[in-house]
């Protein structure tokens, strides 16, 4: 997953779009609070896609990024 990561952020990067790697055990809406982002694109769990609708931010799958 951390390659898929790496290679996202720098396809974002040369995009000029900001991009961070982010690292969790579990990612839920609340540990996503106070976070300024514009959307998530997760590499690690397609359950949390599914749960799109439980987060106040997009999410993605990599393949998105790759139709950009």
């Amino acid at each position: 997953a951390i390659k898929s990561a790496e290679k996202i952020k720098k396809k974002l990067d040369n995009a000029g779009k900001n991009s961070w790697i982010l690292v969790a055990d579990e990612i839920t809406p609340e540990k996503l609070l106070g976070l300024r982002i514009d959307c998530l694109v997760d590499c690690a769990c397609p359950r949390i896609a599914d749960d799109s609708q439980y987060f106040k931010k997009p999410i993605l799958r990599p393949e998105d990024i790759d139709e950009l």
